[in-house]
């Protein structure tokens, strides 16, 4: 790379400043939203995109990505990065059940990590690694997991504030509970 350049040259730098495009070039990731990410292989087989490099080996693109030839070897975009992942998110809460590598995408599109996923769903942030390690998902952890992500990418997080309602309850120590005989009947005091 020319000092103190990025190796995508002017032009190419220029167009994409705000664009929500993914930029690849040869091994190295250029930007995603601003974020640096980390290397990837471009990969295509007639005329579609096997897009790999976020960690799902059953994703082909037929279209909205561009290929480049550069200096540095071919390069790809993708036009609306963001909305390709919430295409790929919502399918894959869709299926049947998920695998380790499905799991572990759809908790990163949510921005959660091991351990926050680990008390969303009661159990440990070990649990939670071995699951997107070896593909073993229990099914209810697997079925509560997907709807906690189609509910909060829908925009709708009633679900995820239940559950995590009932998380920060698990954590509490026995209180006491008082209850008192009214005339509607026993009722918790009033505190």
């Amino acid at each position: 790379m020319p000092p103190g350049g990025n190796g995508l040259g002017a032009q190419a730098e220029n167009s994409l400043i705000n664009r929500p495009w993914y930029w690849v070039s040869g091994y190295v990731a250029i930007i995603i939203m601003g974020m640096l990410t980390s290397p990837l292989r471009l990969r295509t087989t007639d005329a579609m995109y096997h897009y790999t490099e976020i960690g799902l080996q059953n994703v082909w693109l037929a279209n909205g990505y561009h290929v480049r030839k550069t200096s540095y070897g071919k390069s790809v975009s993708f036009e609306d990065a963001k909305g390709l992942h919430l295409a790929i998110g919502r399918a894959l809460a869709r299926k049947s059940y998920l695998t380790g590598a499905e799991f572990r995408f759809l908790r990163k599109e949510l921005d959660l990590s091991q351990h926050r996923v680990a008390d969303l769903l009661g159990t440990a942030e070990q649990t939670v690694a071995l699951w997107e390690k070896r593909g073993k998902i229990p099914k209810t952890a697997d079925r509560m997991f997907r709807a906690i992500y189609l509910e909060t990418v829908d925009g709708n997080v009633k679900l995820k504030d239940l559950i995590e309602r009932i998380a920060d309850l698990d954590r509490k120590t026995d209180e006491k509970m008082i209850f008192e005989d009214t005339a509607q009947g026993w009722l918790p005091a009033a505190a």
